[in-house]
């Protein structure tokens, strides 16, 4: 199996586990420039949501790992999640 259809496979595998179906993968397919451009603003709202709740926060033993964890989701944003959407048409 090549590397695409295996990253593919993985992505279903994940989306099956969560129970997305195709006209999920369709929906989120159709919303991707909007969720691509609005991955940064979401992850501030998260990250900050985190750092306010101390049961949440306490997971993140630094700051500094609180940022280097939403700068790695902003690359995993821009570098994974626009091929693995690509890759669901």
């Amino acid at each position: 199996m090549g590397r695409d259809n295996q990253r593919a496979e993985s992505i279903r595998n994940r989306h099956d586990f969560i129970g997305m179906d195709e006209g999920d993968f369709q929906t989120i397919q159709g919303l991707r420039e909007i969720l691509i451009n609005a991955l940064p603003e979401a992850l501030d709202a998260l990250y900050g949501r985190i750092r306010k709740t101390p049961e949440v926060n306490s997971f993140f033993l630094l700051n500094r790992k609180l940022i280097k964890q939403k700068k790695r989701n902003l690359l995993i944003g821009k570098h994974f999640w626009t091929p693995a959407l690509i890759a669901l048409t």
